[in-house]
């Protein structure tokens, strides 16, 4: 079996998980500041707040701009910076952009979604790092920095930094270390917790080194695909006939998955003032595109292994 992907978990994150275990201090506590405060560094921001998804990073960063904004999404990447759009009260749009696996600016906003693609020094070369960026990353199991989930919201806006750590708590600041708070506005429950932290420490420790391998992969597979794809996070290509590739990669045992359906064919959107006829490379993109396995631990054999599988089938 060649999963899509295997979590690589040992010695150093149980080291950090029974740190926070044995303090008794499970929620958001020292090692979610001493993981912002590393990733600060890490990314080359000078905020880092640490939050429980990607998706509350959005949302968060959403809340920052006039309601019935309009913004421009694109419809190929996960749905959540469509849905948390909508929850923030802004008006979407979708075009056809297809930034699957890296970075990209959320059209007319200073908001960029960060959840694909995270490497030293990634907040100034990704952004235009200017007073008042907003990157969201994400610590899905999958990512590239990838935890019990969890997320991050970055910036060098020291007044957006603050309202992220206000609001992400139910707008609540402690009055002293006793059981006294004030609610300066009304917030939500987003923090990330000293679990999430603590995983996401020990992977930051290593993350170099790990991108170092996945970047080994990606030139393995344009090596025998013959390929150009840069980003670490998933390898996509576009086949001719996904189905029935697919059932040939099960009965081989490899993993799969598809990044993404395009967020304007969902049901949820169905009624959406949409232009299909400005939509047809995120379509064919959603009919055509698969992703195969990619972790640091894959090997050239098992790389080699699923391009004999899918070669035939490449568009």
């Amino acid at each position: 079996m060649i999963p899509i992907f295997k979590p690589d978990f040992g010695k150093d994150e149980l080291a950090q998980v029974k740190e926070v275990l044995d303090s008794g201090m499970l929620a958001c506590g020292k090692k979610t500041a001493e993981l912002e405060e590393k990733f600060a560094k890490y990314v080359g921001c000078q905020y880092a707040v640490g939050v429980n998804s990607c998706t509350s990073a959005l949302f968060l960063a959403y809340t920052t701009l006039n309601q019935n904004r309009l913004v421009y999404i694109p419809s190929v990447t996960f749905v959540s910076v469509a849905n948390m759009a909508v929850h923030a009260g802004l008006h979407v749009e979708f075009n056809d952009s297809i930034p699957v696996g890296f970075g990209y600016r959320i059209g007319n906003t200073r908001i960029w979604d960060c959840a694909h693609e995270l490497y030293r020094g990634c907040f100034h070369e990704i952004t235009d790092s200017v007073n008042g960026t907003i990157a969201c990353f994400s610590f899905y199991p999958t990512k590239n920095l990838g935890s019990a989930e969890g997320g991050m919201i970055c910036t060098n806006d020291k007044g957006l930094a603050k309202y992220f750590r206000l609001m992400r708590s139910h707008g609540m600041e402690r009055i002293g270390y006793d059981w006294d708070y004030s609610v300066q506005r009304a917030g939500w429950k987003f923090a990330m917790n000293d679990i999430q932290a603590a995983i996401a420490l020990a992977k930051l420790n290593k993350l170099d080194h790990e991108l170092s391998m996945r970047q080994k992969v990606v030139e393995w597979y344009n090596e025998e695909l013959g390929k150009n794809v840069t980003g670490y996070h998933i390898y996509p290509i576009m086949v001719k006939d996904r189905d029935k590739l697919m059932k040939e990669m099960r009965k081989q045992g490899i993993g799969y998955t598809v990044n993404f359906k395009p967020i304007h064919l969902h049901p949820a959107y169905k009624n959406w003032h949409i232009d299909r006829e400005q939509l047809q490379g995120s379509e064919k993109w959603g009919t055509h595109e698969l992703s195969l396995p990619l972790y640091p631990t894959l090997t050239k054999k098992e790389v080699a292994i699923v391009c004999q599988t899918v070669q035939k089938y490449i568009l």
